[in-house]
């Protein structure tokens, strides 16, 4: 899915970044080679990170898109 969407906008994954509070959608992401930001909500912080997450927020308020600029770029 991940994967489908960067195509859909035209851009390689490594210029993506996902947010999501799974550890099997942060897996997806790292698998896709986009930048994993994990939502602490239906997973603990812990479990997030081990699934691979770039960064482990507990709350949306928490990014800014400088903030997830710098993720892609480290990430690329």
């Amino acid at each position: 899915v991940f994967l489908k969407a960067s195509a859909k906008l035209g851009l390689e994954p490594r210029r993506c970044a996902v947010v999501e509070d799974s550890t099997a959608g942060i897996e997806a992401a790292v698998r896709a080679g986009m930048a994993a930001i994990a939502l602490v909500g239906t997973a603990t912080r812990e479990a997030l990170a081990e699934a691979g997450a770039d960064l482990v927020v507990a709350s949306l308020r928490e990014l800014t898109p400088d903030h997830i600029s710098r993720l892609i770029d480290r990430a690329a």
